[in-house]
C-alpha cells in the first residue's frame, strides 16, 4: 500500500503472520467497528459487504472459530477478518491489515519499504492530496467538532485553501542510531493554507481524532512530552521564512482585521462576526 503523497518507492505494510497474532480475541470489536451487530454466533442476519444484496438473512459470525460464513463466499469457506474488513470498508488485503493494526492500536506494526518515509510533506504537496486520499469535508468536520457545531455546514470555512487527508503518516524525527523518521502511526488530517500579506504562501496540518471532530491523540515521545497533533508543512530549501502567514477569513482588503493566535480561535471570531466577513467589512486571521 503506498502512503498517501508517498513516493513510487515507499510502502506501507504489515506482516501478515505479526498482525493476526496481535488480532486474536479481538474480532468481535472490529465487527463493532465497522457497525456489524453479530449478536449471536448462532443468528443469520443481512450481510453487512455492499456488494451483496442479500434479501435473505445468510451471514453470521462464529466467535469460536473468529471467521465469517455466507452464501457469498464462494472463494473459500469462510472469511477472516481481514476479509470482512476488506468487502465492508472496500479496501485491499494490505490495506485491511493497516486498518486494523490502527484499530487495535498497534502502528508498530506498520513497516516502511522505501527510501526514507517517502512521505512529501511540503505545503504544495499537503494542499495537494491524491483523489484517494483526498476528504476535504474533514477540515468542516474538525472546525465544527473544536466549535462545539452539530452541523459541519455551519462551520466557518477560510478563504485560503484547505485539504483534508483520509489518512497522512505522523513521524518522529530520528534518534540516536536511527536513519529514518519513526512512523507513529496514520491519522485523518486537516491541512489549512497560510498566506502573508506580501504573497508567501505556506500550510499547517492538523492530525484528527479517527472521528475528525477533535485532535488526535498521539501519545508521548521517549522523553515524556505529549506529542503536539499540528505540525508546520516542511520548509523548502531556499523558501523564505514564514513568519507572518496565516489563515484568512474573509478578503484582506476588508477595512477591519481581527487576529487571532490559534486557527481554532480565529474560526470561532469568524462564526462570531459572519456577517461582517460576508459583507467583506472583517477579515480574521
Amino acid at each position: 500500500m503506498a502512503a498517501p503523497g508517498a513516493a513510487p518507492d515507499a510502502v506501507h505494510y504489515v506482516v501478515t503472520k505479526a498482525i493476526a497474532a496481535a488480532v486474536k480475541g479481538q474480532e468481535t470489536d472490529i465487527l463493532g467497528k465497522l457497525g456489524i451487530d453479530w449478536r449471536s454466533s448462532r443468528q443469520y442476519f443481512n450481510c453487512p459487504y455492499p456488494d451483496h444484496d442479500d434479501r435473505n438473512p445468510s451471514w453470521r459470525f462464529d466467535n469460536r472459530t473468529g471467521r465469517a460464513l455466507c452464501t457469498c463466499i464462494t472463494e473459500r469457506k469462510s472469511d477472516g477478518i481481514f476479509h470482512i474488513v476488506m468487502k465492508v470498508k472496500r479496501l485491499d488485503f494490505e490495506a485491511a491489515k493497516i486498518w486494523v493494526a490502527e484499530f487495535i492500536d498497534r502502528s508498530d506494526l506498520i513497516k516502511v519499504k522505501g527510501n526514507g518515509t517517502g512521505q512529501k510533506t511540503d505545503a504544495a504537496s499537503l494542499l495537494s492530496p491524491p483523489a484517494e486520499s483526498r476528504d476535504d469535508s474533514l477540515v468542516a468536520l474538525y472546525l465544527a467538532g473544536r466549535l462545539g457545531l452539530d452541523d459541519p455546514a455551519a462551520a466557518p470555512m477560510p478563504a485560503t485553501r484547505v485539504a483534508g487527508w483520509q489518512s497522512l503518516g505522523y513521524y518522529d524525527l530520528p534518534t540516536g542510531k536511527e536513519k529514518k523518521p519513526h512512523l507513529v502511526g496514520l491519522y485523518p488530517c486537516a491541512v489549512f493554507e497560510t498566506t502573508a500579506a506580501d504573497g508567501r504562501q505556506h500550510a499547517r496540518r492538523i492530525y484528527l481524532n479517527a472521528e475528525g471532530t477533535g485532535k488526535a491523540e498521539l501519545g508521548t515521545l521517549p522523553n515524556g512530552n505529549s506529542r503536539d497533533p499540528k505540525k508546520s508543512a516542511r520548509r523548502l530549501d531556499g523558501q523564505p521564512s514564514t513568519t507572518g502567514c496565516c489563515v484568512v477569513w474573509g478578503v484582506t482588503t476588508a477595512p477591519h482585521e481581527i487576529a487571532a493566535e490559534g486557527i481554532e480561535t480565529a474560526a470561532a471570531i469568524a462564526y462570531a462576526f459572519a456577517e461582517g466577513i460576508a459583507k467583506h467589512e472583517i477579515a480574521v486571521l
